[in-house]
């Protein structure tokens, strides 16, 4: 079981020039987007960033369940789709990795950021197994590079099948849909993609920006991201935990 680490510099604070790479407890990476730091200035914030991403037991992480969240990178994808989840999975202390498709932990975001993930679906020690919930954000070709990806498209249809839980944003609903796995089930989608899900039998919400049936979570897009990945924290840990997240990002009713 792999430890749960968060690199804090996965929530980009800017882009400038300048990028610094850390690599952090147990061969963590991360990629600090800054605003011109240099000299100390720059040690001072590595050293920080490196001190809060401990995980467990660390500054900021405090594990609140041993239930565990795998968000799928893949080249293309949208980034604020993906790092919201794990922004705010991270601050509910629902342990989470970051895991890449292709066999390189760096992806590049639809709009060229480069994040750096946790592990990738190739590394020996993978196993979907490991992970409660998988989460898809969308975004293009980052959609369409997921499911690409046999072994995840796999193990999509094998959580489906077992009653494990999956949840997906923007176009990557649209990949549950093809698969089969929205038939006759409530659900939405970007408005780009939502033909996709009615194609193929789903019962389509198209006003809602977020949407459950079961064992399956779908939302709209970056817009609704923050609402998309409340609800994952809600189905772990209920409305108590959701309320002191909101609260901590000073999300406005």
């Amino acid at each position: 079981m792999r430890p749960s680490i968060r690199p804090v510099s996965l929530q980009v604070i800017g882009i400038c020039a300048e990028k610094s790479h850390w690599i952090g407890p147990s061969g963590t990476q991360g990629l600090i987007l800054g605003f011109g730091f240099v000299g100390r200035q720059a040690e001072s914030l590595v050293h920080l960033f490196q001190e809060k991403a401990r995980g467990d037991g660390g500054l900021m992480f405090k594990k609140a369940t041993d239930k565990r969240v795998a968000v799928f990178l893949a080249d293309g994808l949208e980034e604020v789709e993906g790092l919201t989840i794990v922004d705010l999975l991270f601050r509910a202390g629902i342990p989470c990795d970051i895991v890449s498709v292709s066999r390189s932990r760096e992806v590049i975001s639809s709009h060229r950021v480069a994040l750096v993930c946790d592990c990738t679906v190739y590394d020996d020690d993978f196993s979907f197994d490991d992970y409660d919930m998988l989460v898809l954000p969308g975004g293009i070709p980052g959609t369409p590079n997921l499911k690409a990806c046999d072994s995840l498209i796999d193990a999509l249809a094998r959580f489906a099948e077992d009653g494990r839980q999956i949840a997906a944003i923007c176009a990557a609903p649209s990949i549950l849909a093809e698969l089969g796995l929205l038939t006759s089930r409530r659900a939405t989608s970007n408005p780009n993609f939502q033909h996709v899900l009615a194609e193929h039998g789903a019962k389509l919400c198209e006003h809602d920006p977020v949407v459950v049936d079961g064992n399956i979570i779908t939302s709209q897009g970056m817009g609704t991201a923050i609402a998309f990945g409340l609800q994952i924290v809600r189905h772990f840990l209920g409305d108590t935990a959701v309320d002191r997240v909101s609260s901590g990002i000073v999300l406005h009713p």
